[in-house]
């Protein structure tokens, strides 16, 4: 289908408009048909969506209801700057949350059988799990004595001005069988698995349930009964685990080090890494405006990345426990023959100085399929499929590894494992050098696991980000970037569990919406609030007649000195006169919905119909700020003593991310959610419609992503004109 001019798209969106009231009627034969997409290519990319629970209708009316209610605490007290474990409701004993399991299956199986088989096995396991989480969320939403208030991730969700708390919402996690099968693919054919974390939060990226599928040990688990995985993995079946810190140049070194510190004496066996993905971008030419970046490993990262890998692959090559430990009736000299007699399951000869060295256009080739590469033997060539992990009882691997001899693999195969957004595309860019796997803020971009080589000897695995089960609320959840902000639909409570954390009026430089200067915004904002209405000191505006609105415009008061313009607004009772506009804003009362009025006004962003601020669309710009760093924050790790009334806000970085702050950088992938955009389409409400509907009858081709530097208090809203000159 040919792209409409901008004079029929006009004509075509008068015509859905007559339509939608009436005055014309429909028209079928003239709508727009999306063409029929039946491609492989899609069809995949359809069914690895992630899938999470919907909110509940009552949940959404609440939430919304205390957005405007419920008075934000300020100064923000410094504890919510320490990050807590996981919440539990308190005098429950809750099971814990667990990832699930691939089933066991046999080779005899039909492809049939064996997906019935994981479906039957998912969805037993999906219903334990949203029982366990109903089970938590309403022992926490119970009515509670003072002296055993609830337990949260940064301080309780009670209020001292609050008269009747926020309830706690739930948690989100992966609920596509096929998405978790990409992970059950990639930790099947890894012999090493990095697993990135957020260094502002990682203990939100590394939930027990992680922990206990990749059997981390801990400081806290035992050592004399070992688990029957962790039998497994002292018999090298399970990989090996690094922890890699990803986003060290939002944390900083202080929380980085830390985080560092507390993963160490969390997890004394596993070694931990920070990496910093992207570095500014060289030019020899003095450019303009914001700096650019590119995807670049630093040479100290590299280098201590590459290192740690060496260490562990020298681990993999050491004979387990299990070949050296004597058994009855051996002696030793059997022993030393049967330990002598074991082959690694990995490739033993890298060039570790060629993978330290190898970036640029001759690595990141996606050459190679998915098969494991696991050793053949020589001897017993085993049947089935080489990329199938072949499953044989203990007593007949000894009995293999006896008898035949191991051919080792090709390469060794590094998988990249963690939640989404967690920058997992990103580092293999930086390793790369450059952009071999499409990144972007987006939550979700990677739908596949891909393989690509680092050196012949290297294979990396980038794994798709799925969203781990954990007792961690999805406020949090929106907080680390892991939810994808289009699939939110609780924004006004977002906003308020994120301002409880973060001075978002401070940040964002804005002015109380009753000491607006657009009358319209400040009625909008008494309506808002109107349950604090008499604590603050601020009403609504009545509207007066017409003879009423002439007789009080005569009684206007002198302007002062201190009056930039002359106010030559139409005077109504109750309104504030322009020099008490002047007053400053830090002394106000703010709420969520304070908070995304004052945003809307200072971007003019109002609906087509009522000319009402558009607090959805400045409610989503304020979450997608801070899912995607531009407000920069951070945690820090249990026992850190803080002080300040920032809560998590990193203040001394805001000047490298303020550019984006004020300008509202939001630039996107140009094919980036192509499929998300058209849901999005379909769910716009009329007011959003019309809305776009405006901007595109008045040409108006600026958007949130304009490039120009927004003036402070320049943009009034839609009646600012009155307030000036």
């Amino acid at each position: 289908m040919a792209p409409l001019s901008g004079k029929q798209r006009k004509a075509q969106l008068k015509l859905k408009r007559a339509i939608k009231r009436g005055d014309a009627p429909p028209q079928p034969e003239q709508l727009r048909k999306r063409p029929p997409q039946t491609s492989d290519a899609v069809n995949s990319a359809r069914k690895l969506q992630s899938q999470f629970v919907k909110l509940d209708k009552t949940f959404l009316d609440d939430t919304r209801a205390l957005a405007g209610s419920i008075v934000l605490r300020r100064p923000i007290p410094n504890h919510v700057a320490v990050l807590r474990h996981e919440p539990s409701a308190p005098g429950t004993q809750l099971p814990l949350l667990a990832l699930p399991k691939r089933p066991k299956w046999r080779y005899q199986m039909s492809k049939d059988e064996l997906d019935a088989n994981e479906q039957a096995h998912f969805r037993t396991w999906l219903a334990q799990q949203d029982a366990i989480v109903e089970q938590w969320q309403l022992a926490l939403n119970a009515p509670l004595s003072t002296e055993d208030p609830p337990a949260d991730l940064a301080g309780d969700h009670v209020d001292d001005s609050e008269t009747r708390p926020m309830p706690h919402p739930p948690t989100h996690f992966e609920r596509n069988i096929e998405v978790w099968r990409q992970f059950w693919r990639v930790t099947e054919i890894s012999q090493i698995l990095l697993v990135l974390l957020d260094s502002r939060c990682p203990p939100l990226h590394l939930p027990s349930s992680l922990s206990a599928y990749l059997n981390i040990p801990t400081s806290s688990s035992p050592q004399n009964n070992p688990s029957p995985r962790s039998k497994q993995s002292s018999k090298s079946k399970a990989p090996r685990i690094i922890l890699v810190l990803t986003k060290v140049d939002i944390s900083g070194p202080a929380r980085t080090a830390s985080w560092t510190s507390f993963l160490n004496a969390s997890y004394p066996d596993i070694p931990v890494v920070p990496v910093e993905a992207y570095a500014p971008k060289s030019s020899l030419t003095l450019e303009q405006g914001p700096t650019r970046y590119e995807p670049r490993l630093p040479g100290t990262f590299r280098e201590r990345l590459v290192h740690t890998l060496r260490d562990v692959h020298d681990q993999l090559l050491q004979p387990p426990q299990w070949v050296t430990a004597p058994r009855p009736g051996e002696s030793e000299e059997e022993r030393l023959q049967r330990a002598a007699q074991w082959r690694p399951r990995v490739k033993r000869v890298i060039d570790w100085d060629g993978v330290l060295k190898a970036k640029g256009n001759l690595v990141g080739k996606a050459v190679g399929g998915a098969a494991m590469p696991k050793g053949q033997d020589v001897e017993h060539e085993t049947e089935g499929d080489e990329g199938d992990d072949v499953k044989v009882s203990d007593s007949e691997e000894e009995k293999m590894g006896d008898t035949y001899e191991w051919k080792e693999p090709e390469y060794l195969t590094v998988g990249v494992i963690g939640q989404p957004n967690v920058g997992k595309s990103s580092l293999l860019n930086a390793i790369f050098g450059k952009t071999r796997v499409r990144a972007s803020r987006t939550p979700g971009k990677t739908k596949h696991f891909q393989t690509l080589f680092w050196t012949p000897d290297v294979r990396l695995v980038d794994c798709p980000g799925l969203v781990m089960p954990s007792f961690i609320p999805m406020d949090i959840q929106v907080l680390s970037g892991v939810l994808p902000i289009s699939r939110i639909s609780a924004v006004p409570f977002c906003i308020h569990q994120l301002a409880r954390l973060l001075p978002l009026e401070q940040i964002l430089g804005l002015t109380h919406p009753s000491l607006s200067l657009s009358p319209a915004f400040a009625a909008s904002a008494s309506n808002a609030t109107a349950t604090v209405a008499s604590t603050s000191g601020r009403g609504s505006v009545p509207q007066s007649s017409k003879s009423t609105s002439t007789a009080k415009s005569n009684s206007k008061p002198a302007p002062t000195d201190a009056t930039l313009v002359e106010d030559k607004r139409t005077w109504r009772p109750g309104q504030r006169s322009l020099e008490q506009t002047k007053a400053p804003s830090s002394a106000a009362r703010w709420t969520a919905n304070d908070i995304m009025i004052a945003y809307a006004e200072k971007k003019g962003w109002v609906t087509a119909k009522a000319g009402r601020p558009d607090i959805h669309r400045a409610g989503n710009a304020i979450l997608r700020f801070v899912a995607e760093g531009k407000i920069p924050w951070g945690f820090w790790p249990p026992g850190s003593l803080v002080s300040g009334d920032d809560g998590i806000w990193l203040k001394d970085g805001v000047q490298q991310h303020a550019w984006d702050v004020l300008e509202m950088d939001e630039d996107r992938d140009e094919e980036e959610g192509s499929e998300e955009q058209d849901s999005e389409m379909e769910e716009l409400s009329s007011e959003e419609e019309d809305t776009k509907a405006r901007i595109d009858v008045a040409s108006d081709d600026e958007d949130e992503d304009d490039e120009k530097p927004a003036v402070r208090g320049g943009n009034l809203g839609r009646f600012g004109a009155l307030g000036i000159e």
